[in-house]
């Protein structure tokens, strides 16, 4: 298992994020509902797989953050979700479930990020790269390409891929600010 400063390293690797989705029962639920999908816990566990599973996600995303429900879920093929997912310490009574969370293959990045950002925002020197997190504007076009029909996976996947993909350019250095 690698240890925290590997995980770190890792998650600030250039030209990756890190795709947040990790939204509570009720919000994931209210995010298909508003698409015409019927919320339910099999709908939810297949829209994050859809997300998981996009072809070359990889070039673009470090890890990605999940809620405990998904945690507690696997993909077809048994590997639980938690797989070299990211948690992050921030929600109530997660301490008493972090050990659970590292056996289904989690790994976890708690304060250390949290204090990189304090640091460079006092404007002292940080030991390593930060990075960004692809959050619900990244991952809506997914959402409604899908529909909670499975034929349209493949879509969905597209949309989140050049999503990830552009994210990840302006990301980078060579990067032109767009200005206004």
């Amino acid at each position: 298992m690698l240890g925290r400063h590997e995980i770190a390293t890792a998650l600030v690797a250039p030209g990756k994020g890190i795709l947040a989705a990790d939204e509570s029962i009720a919000t994931m639920s209210k995010r298909l509902e508003a698409v015409g999908v019927r919320p339910g816990a099999d709908m939810r566990r297949d829209y994050r797989e859809l997300l998981l599973t996009t072809p070359g996600l990889a070039h673009w995303v470090a890890g990605m953050i999940f809620s405990g429900e998904t945690l507690g879920q696997e993909l077809p093929d048994g590997t639980p979700f938690g797989h070299g997912g990211l948690v992050t310490e921030r929600l109530d009574g997660l301490r008493s479930r972090l050990g659970a969370y590292r056996e289904r293959g989690a790994t976890f990045a708690c304060a250390n990020l949290a204090a990189i950002n304090a640091q460079a925002a006092a404007g002292e020197p940080v030991p390593w790269r930060l990075t960004f997190s692809f959050g619900r504007a990244l991952v809506e076009d997914a959402l409604r390409a899908w529909r909670g029909i499975p034929a349209q996976v493949a879509a969905a996947q597209a949309e989140l891929a050049g999503n990830c993909q552009r994210a990840s350019a302006a990301s980078s250095p060579a990067a032109t600010p767009v200005r206004t």
